[in-house]
């Protein structure tokens, strides 16, 4: 599903090209007006355009990027007071309520009503062709079953990208020389003066090194998970493929267990 042949298909990647030119768009609107960009929230409202775009389908997808007013930007701040929850959804979920207090149960709240009347907008109107909802739909797996899991991708899609290209913006304005360098890759690649309503196909953009080195390096700096992600293991266990620490050799985990790994490693 989040493969890179997947991600970079068609209308997956008109769906992403679309989003980002409407983010250059607000970008110039906001230098035009205040001389500054608050990119915190714009890669936030990017990055939900994107996500919900691939979920629900190109026409069912969220357009934040469009509201003038932002209204809609709210559910973001919504998503954000639940983000450092997770100790207690997963190891402790009889104390979560006690531990959210009012504030962050009003907010995922929200934010669950939200995601569902998204979902149920979607399937009144019929799941888009290529999109998650349809994919889960002729799989079987429909209703609120359906709509949990919609709710995990949008929450850990756009909040993690958002998260990322904050950090990658925010490392190129502290470091000149690198945003130097990344500048005249680009340039070198696209022309100096690239129609503003183009974007590069990514099997262009890949191509380029120094980018890609400028994202893996702030992957690795600033993980927008940088903790490991407990999971348990089945009852019934499982077999591990093993690694260097275990001579290459496989390794039963019996059931109950709790396993982790970090995302970046």
């Amino acid at each position: 599903m989040y493969s890179k042949s997947f991600v970079t298909s068609e209308p997956i990647e008109s769906i992403a090209s679309t989003r980002v030119l409407d983010a250059v768009k607000n970008i110039r609107t906001s230098l035009q007006e205040t001389k500054t960009v608050e990119v915190y929230e714009l890669f936030h409202a990017l990055a939900m355009d994107v996500v919900t775009g691939l979920i629900l389908g190109d026409d069912q997808g969220t357009r934040m990027l469009k509201d003038q007013s932002r209204s809609s930007w709210n559910i973001i701040d919504d998503y954000r007071k639940q983000s450092s929850m997770w100790f207690w959804t997963t190891l402790m979920p009889q104390f979560y309520d006690w531990a959210a207090g009012k504030v962050r149960l009003a907010a995922g709240a929200r934010a669950q009503d939200w995601n569902i009347k998204n979902c149920e907008s979607a399937v009144e109107k019929g799941p888009s062709h290529g999109s998650i909802l349809k994919k889960l739909y002729d799989s079987g797996v429909t209703g609120l079953d359906a709509f949990s899991e919609i709710q995990d991708h949008v929450a850990a899609g756009h909040e993690t990208t958002g998260a990322t290209l904050s950090f990658l913006t925010w490392h190129l304005s502290k470091h000149p020389e690198v945003q130097k360098k990344l500048h005249e890759e680009i340039v070198t690649a696209f022309g100096a003066c690239p129609n503003a309503d183009y974007v590069p196909p990514y099997k262009q953009v890949e191509k380029l090194e120094y980018l890609n080195g400028v994202v893996m390096e702030t992957l690795r700096l600033y993980a927008a998970i940088p903790g490991a992600e407990p999971r348990v293991v089945p009852p019934s266990g499982m077999m591990w493929r093993g690694s260097d620490s275990t001579n290459g050799e496989p390794i039963y985990i019996p059931g109950g267990t709790i396993i982790s790994m970090q995302p970046w490693t």
